[in-house]
């Protein structure tokens, strides 16, 4: 974590990478490249963009995986009474 921003976008081979308006001197560069894509092109884009650009590569990611359903337990109602409910076990659930 850094010291400067108390934040850390992402961990190097050293130390974190901040976000290019971070003044502590391992923030990350204002122009970035982004990783090959599937023809093996590599772009040069502002730090926004590579943000952007890896949030759409995770989201691409997630939506690859199979939903895998399971019934799991409620919580008991003011009776006791517990019920059974569907969740998605290959996705994070919101906390209860």
């Amino acid at each position: 974590m850094c010291y400067v921003c108390r934040l850390a976008v992402t961990v190097g081979p050293e130390h974190p990478t901040c976000a290019p308006w971070c003044p502590c001197p391992w923030a990350s560069p204002p122009i970035a490249e982004t990783p090959p894509d599937e023809i093996g092109c590599v772009h040069h884009v502002k730090w926004e963009g590579y943000v952007r650009h890896e949030n759409e590569r995770r989201r691409a990611a997630v939506a690859k995986v199979p939903p895998r359903w399971m019934e799991v337990p409620t919580w008991p109602d003011a009776d006791g009474v517990r019920g059974l409910r569907w969740v998605d076990a290959s996705r994070q659930q919101p906390p209860e």
